[in-house]
């Protein structure tokens, strides 16, 4: 009997200890990561949360921007960093389905080296073209790239980033040749573009609204159908491109081996902050779409992306040359 009590004694310890740990949790300031420079799509949308969820957690929430490589940088920093809750990484379709698919010596794996936590919002793409070119439609791009190949160029946020696949499976349903020329952020690519530097850039909705409609011109979307974010412009159905279809992602996820309580107390607090009607609206602002998932539901959806961007890159036989 004394046996069974000293038992009983230690697993209810155990599990008061572990209540214990997760009413803990956060006790000191939580790290973001984002792996692209200040002011581009992802780093807004993360500073939208990141200000929410403080208050949430009641720990600040501080952003650190570590761009380059596409966002591996940052990723493989977050990778690294110790698996308790405190460091987390601002994920991304680059950084964990289309930069894995492209390269094998990331430094991380896209499943093994995190935990998700949440998908923060999810968005078709915008193609825009500068205004010196005189292309009014995508029709009058693709009939200007058949008949001058080689002459037309794109911008991209960097190399292995959605608007670098989404332009590649662009050309490749368009039978074009376009040359890439890469970016460290989409901030820096869309100035180019608005300065006629660049002929063609795919990115976030949200940059129609801080576009001079007398330099650029939006021709698309990357959806089958029309966004909500950007009703005005023509969907690539309509466009003559019925299968080119790409949207991009963002989502919180921790180093692989953060504890389980940990991730469902993050998953719960990011879920309460995207959902806040403040910031569902300034998510919405910025072109995404909203869904609360869970963390194990969240698990699911990266594989998915990452086997997905993986089969169009082997499609495409897209290979990093930059």
């Amino acid at each position: 009997m004394k046996s069974i009590r000293l038992v009983a004694s230690v697993i209810a310890c155990a599990v008061s200890a572990t209540a214990g740990a997760a009413s803990d949790f956060p006790s000191k300031p939580l790290k973001l990561i984002v792996p692209f420079s200040p002011g581009g799509p992802t780093d807004t949308v993360c500073r939208i949360i990141a200000n929410k969820l403080s208050s949430v957690v009641s720990q600040a929430v501080v952003v650190d921007n570590r761009d380059g490589a596409g966002g591996a940088i940052g990723a493989r920093a977050a990778a690294s960093a110790p698996a308790d809750g405190y460091t987390l990484l601002c994920a991304s379709t680059s950084t964990l389905a289309i930069l894995p698919a492209l390269k094998s010596n990331l430094g991380y794996d896209p499943v093994k080296s995190f935990t998700p936590i949440a998908l923060t919002g999810s968005s078709p793409l915008v193609m825009v073209v500068s205004s010196k070119r005189n292309f009014k439609t995508a029709g009058d791009l693709i009939a200007f790239g058949k008949a001058n190949p080689g002459t037309l160029n794109y911008g991209s946020a960097g190399v292995g980033t959605p608007p670098h696949l989404a332009a590649e499976l662009f050309k490749s349903i368009a039978g074009l040749d376009i040359t890439h020329i890469p970016y460290k952020g989409a901030g820096p690519a869309f100035n180019d573009l608005m300065a006629g530097q660049i002929d063609v850039l795919f990115a976030a909705t949200s940059i129609l609204s801080s576009a001079d409609k007398s330099r650029v011109t939006p021709v698309l979307v990357t959806a089958p159908t029309r966004s909500k974010r950007a009703p005005d412009v023509p969907s690539a159905g309509e466009a003559g491109l019925a299968s080119f279809a790409f949207s991009s992602w963002n989502g919180i996820v921790a180093p692989s081996g953060t504890p389980s309580h940990v991730i469902e107390v993050l998953n719960r607090a990011v879920n309460r902050t995207i959902t806040d009607p403040d910031v569902r609206r300034d998510l919405e602002k910025q072109g995404y779409e909203v869904e609360a998932l869970d963390a194990g539901q969240f698990q699911a959806f990266v594989r998915t992306e990452f086997e997905k961007m993986s089969s169009i890159v082997k499609r495409l036989d897209a290979t990093v040359r930059e």
